[in-house]
């Protein structure tokens, strides 16, 4: 009886905090996240960096910069899915710097260490169906980098 009480003094503390209170997906994933995959041929990295609603999508070949663009992303949730809209991008890095790519979203669904982005699911059909993991790239502490001589 006791375990009860307190999970409904527990539930109504949580249901009473205003919402802002509540972390969002968006900010769960702040950090930097990481994909790997071939295309044609090549080995290539994807490494995407969330800061606040900001997400920086830089792409390498090896250790070469080949593509870096930004997107807004807004957040919209509904019966525990969470899809991310993002406005126009704007390429930074690459043969198409300057040029900017069209409005988009993508499902997201973060599973610990682990980001998924499904993507291809709007009904224009533009965008082919593809799911992409992405693994969270664990930030060097502050002992880590005293540690590391510098060059």
């Amino acid at each position: 009886m006791k375990n009860k009480t307190l999970f409904v003094i527990a539930f109504g503390l949580l249901a009473a905090l205003p919402s802002g209170v509540i972390a969002s997906e968006l900010e769960a994933l702040q950090g930097r996240w990481e994909s790997r995959f071939q295309e044609q041929g090549k080995a290539l990295r994807v490494l995407k960096i969330i800061d606040k609603n900001r997400e920086t999508v830089e792409t390498y070949d090896g250790d070469r910069l080949v593509h870096r663009h930004v997107v807004t992303l807004e957040e919209k949730q509904a019966e525990g899915i969470t899809v991310m809209h993002y406005g126009e991008s704007e390429v930074t890095h690459g043969p198409r710097k300057g040029q900017r790519g069209k409005p988009g979203s993508f499902v997201s669904k973060r599973l610990g260490d682990t980001w998924y982005n499904v993507q291809g699911l709007e009904t224009s059909g533009e965008t082919p169906f593809t799911v992409i993991q992405f693994k969270r790239v664990n930030e060097p502490t502050q002992t880590e980098n005293e540690a590391t001589p510098r060059k």
